[in-house]
């Protein structure tokens, strides 16, 4: 019985890595193309699903699964 158990139980554990999805980053800085400063507060979009927004220094970093997408940008 209690080897039936821990079969079970490898068994279960050894599947949770099939609904892990490994992640990747999309990492920058956003610069003012006229004075060349970085901009803080854009926002920075990924699929219209996932967004982030700059920081003081232009920064921005996104988690994505890896594959293609489409980056969009707003400054308001």
């Amino acid at each position: 019985m209690m080897k039936k158990f821990c079969v079970i139980i490898i068994l279960i554990l050894s599947t949770f890595h099939l609904f892990a999805q490994s992640k990747g980053f999309v990492q920058g800085v956003i610069y003012d193309a006229e004075t060349g400063k970085p901009m803080e507060a854009v926002n920075v979009g990924a699929n219209r699903r996932q967004g982030t927004v700059s920081g003081e220094e232009g920064k921005f970093s996104l988690s994505l699964i890896p594959g293609r997408h489409l980056l969009e940008f707003y400054y308001v």
